[in-house]
């Protein structure tokens, strides 16, 4: 199945324009059901690496307007707190900034620059998520800690000082983390 998925993420990688129209919807939720499907490990990582990439070729417009992190926020959280769907989420929030400078997904040049806009302009929304997914999650896993440092760096990273301490939760998860 890996090469399977690694030919499936070098496609929204690479060959994103030879995509029909109508395949755009069905690629995306065939993503979130093999996130659902895959625990933590290498193989969810490169679908969420793979998700970055649609998203950084789809303007917020083609997520119901909200964006592509609050699209898929919404969409794997559900109406419960399910933990390995944060793991999901929380997997998400590592690798969206991270692939935010990323030049693998072949881009244009201003969409790269509006999606990293985009990701920047949720950098509050997108910490306040890892926060959630740390106060939600068992706290028995070294995995769940490093996760979300993780995260909570490259949110940091993106926002390129443009987070405030008023938009840090007052009594951060990731500091205890820390």
């Amino acid at each position: 199945i890996f090469p399977f998925l690694s030919l499936r993420c070098q496609k929204v990688q690479q060959d994103f324009a030879e995509l029909p129209s109508g395949a755009i919807g069905s690629l995306r939720e065939s993503l979130v059901a093999l996130l659902f499907k895959h625990g933590e490990g290498p193989v969810r990582t490169q679908l969420a690496v793979a998700m970055a990439s649609l998203a950084a070729h789809l303007p917020a417009t083609e997520w119901d307007d909200i964006g592509a992190l609050q699209w898929l926020a919404t969409r794997i959280t559900g109406d419960g707190s399910d933990p390995s769907r944060l793991s999901c989420l929380l997997e998400l929030l590592v690798v969206f900034p991270q692939e935010a400078g990323s030049y693998r997904p072949a881009v244009h040049p201003e969409r790269r620059r509006s999606f990293a806009r985009e990701l920047i302009m949720q950098s509050k929304s997108a910490i306040t998520m890892i926060s959630s997914c740390l106060e939600q999650m068992s706290m028995n896993t070294k995995n769940v800690y490093e996760h979300s440092l993780d995260a909570f760096a490259a949110w940091v990273r993106l926002s390129q000082g443009r987070l405030h301490a008023d938009d840090l939760p007052v009594q951060a998860p990731q500091i205890d983390a820390a």
